[in-house]
């Protein structure tokens, strides 16, 4: 079997080395696309791949395609139709725009701020605030909704910072978590018990047989989805501590200056602080409710805490001096030196594709299997990209990968028990913690200003924009991808499976934490206090690397204090 998944990695390896020359060689201009159709107009399209792929635009572009099959885009040109020529790579064009032939583009890491204040996209707000039966025409499209009316409030005011106006819409969203193998969960009865009562073994805190009742899990409230995983960070670590022996707890990759640490800093974080103090991250004023922050730390290391409004004046200290914040810092300083909580992959610089194939294959192999991989919620298309579900339900009989990987939901309580969380849970509404996520990639659709002179060519690309934004394309969106658009729909029951269906009820259930605002707090200091994971937030203005510095020895309290409270 071993032999097998050699073989099977090595093919992988040459695929992976094969994709990254064809990428190369699109990137370069060597495609071999189809030539130019000179009976139709053209439009050239640009889309970043990497977390979704390029299935739900070719889907967009052959809809469209034939949609508008018949129609007119150059009247009086004699040409009919259209011919849409994608360029999906893995690169960071929307950054060039000057020099791209690209007319629309959808793409992650971008500065929307310095694009809209540079003048290099196109103000869209015509077809952002028009119906969609009036922008793409009755016959294609039944919609009277506006693309706006799809739109989180905090996108539009983000959106909009200047002078009331659109010049992009949101593209897709991905959040920091724990992916779990709930195979491994369900076969190994790693749930925890409800009210287990005064505990002699370790094994008492779980459940033995299916008629044990699980703990109301970490939302507070019986009978969901989450129940008998761990309430709180304390049950957590005696999960940890009673799975160690037999199973692997944690596997990150540690390249790239630690990054996997901030997903898990940021995850920890927004589920400690809730949706309301996260997004003062972004607004700079509590308007009067007050957050726990740490005032100063005791003789044994303990924090020790007081009540803080947060202000336009005061916002830098206080915000960095959140309880929650260094509660985030604690738990990935024991995910980093407890070292028989952690893979061999996460100590040796794997990149994060090998670290995803090994996680996908290690219940099948070997000794120890892994229970949590900590990633951003794309990673499964990146594995599927890859061909590593194929790979190991081809090696291993009994794979099952639509239903092993599940989103998990964290604690949002850090100390205590189950009973815990069910009494904080009674004073929620419905009884019930939501969980947090927040949008991370600053990830945007555009049309390039370069083109602004040319009305029936800017014409087109509105109407090519417009239609990815449609019910039917947001529902093809999700169900390719496996990822949600930042927008608001929904989708109806039925149509997603596997990945996707648990990526999108994990999203769509949560407290959604939008990281826009139109402050100019937010516009000048976003580098500094904002969660975006290519954000210095966790790092402090020398960029110090959170997996460098704790693995090299120093405390939470020092990092916090030296690294967090100062950066403010």
């Amino acid at each position: 079997m071993r032999q097998k998944k050699t073989l099977t990695k090595l093919i992988a390896l040459c695929i992976a080395i094969i994709t990254t020359c064809s990428a190369f060689l699109v990137s370069a201009g060597c495609t071999n696309d189809s030539p130019i159709d000179t009976s139709k107009s053209q439009l050239k399209v640009y889309s970043f791949t990497g977390g979704v792929g390029r299935a739900f635009l070719d889907d967009a572009i052959t809809r469209f395609q034939n949609d508008y099959a018949n129609y007119e885009f150059e009247p009086g040109s004699g040409k009919k139709g259209v011919q849409i020529i994608p360029s999906a790579v893995k690169s960071t064009e929307i950054n060039t725009l000057a020099s791209s032939g690209n007319h629309v583009l959808f793409a992650e890491a971008a500065n929307y701020d310095a694009l809209v204040s540079g003048e290099d996209v196109l103000e869209v707000t015509d077809i952002v605030t028009k119906p969609l039966n009036q922008v793409l025409g009755s016959d294609v499209c039944s919609e009277t909704a506006t693309i706006e009316s799809k739109l989180y409030p905090e996108s539009k005011d983000y959106l909009t910072f200047k002078d009331g106006k659109y010049f992009g819409l949101p593209h897709y969203t991905y959040y920091s978590t724990l992916i779990y193998n709930k195979k491994l969960f369900d076969d190994n009865k790693l749930y925890f018990i409800n009210n287990p009562g005064e505990v002699t073994q370790p094994e008492e805190y779980f459940i033995f047989s299916s008629t044990d009742v699980k703990s109301c899990g970490p939302d507070g409230k019986m009978g969901t989805s989450d129940d008998g995983l761990p309430a709180t960070w304390d049950e957590f670590w005696i999960l940890c501590d009673y799975m160690k022996e037999t199973i692997t707890p944690f596997t990150f990759t540690n390249t790239n200056s630690g990054e996997s640490i901030e997903y898990l800093l940021n995850a920890v974080y927004l589920n400690l602080a809730g949706k309301d103090q996260a997004r003062l991250n972004y607004t700079y004023d509590s308007k009067g409710e007050k957050i726990t922050i740490i005032e100063s730390f005791d003789t044994q290391g303990n924090p020790v805490t007081k009540e803080e409004v947060v202000t336009n004046e005061n916002y830098g200290v206080v915000l960095n001096s959140q309880l929650a914040k260094y509660q985030a810092i604690e738990v990935a300083n024991k995910v980093i030196n407890a070292t028989d909580y952690r893979s061999t992959d996460s100590k040796t610089g794997l990149n994060m594709l090998r670290v995803q194939q090994n996680f996908i294959e290690s219940r099948h192999y070997g000794s120890k299997p892994t229970a949590f991989l900590i990633e951003g919620s794309y990673w499964y298309n990146e594995a599927a990209d890859a061909n590593y579900f194929d790979d190991a339900k081809n090696a291993y009989n009994g794979f099952e990968s639509m239903n092993e990987f599940l989103p998990m939901p964290l604690p949002r309580v850090y100390s205590g028990t189950a009973e815990d969380v069910k009494q904080v849970a009674s004073t929620k509404k419905d009884g019930i913690i939501k969980h947090v996520v927040n949008d991370q990639p600053d990830a945007y659709g555009v049309i390039n200003a370069k083109f602004a002179g040319d009305t029936n060519l800017i014409n087109l690309a509105k109407m090519f924009f417009a239609y990815c934004y449609t019910q039917e394309s947001l529902e093809q969106f999700t169900i390719l991808s496996r990822c949600p658009k930042n927008m608001n729909y929904e989708i109806p029951e039925g149509k997603l499976t596997g990945y996707a269906k648990a990526n999108w009820e994990y999203y769509k259930s949560a407290d959604l934490v939008n990281p826009y605002s139109s402050s100019d707090i937010y516009m000048n200091k976003k580098r500094q206090f904002s969660l975006h994971l290519s954000n210095s937030f966790w790092r402090g203005k020398t960029y110090t690397s959170v997996y460098a510095s704790m693995r090299d020895g120093r405390t939470p309290q020092s990092y916090f204090e030296d690294v967090m409270i100062k950066m403010a």
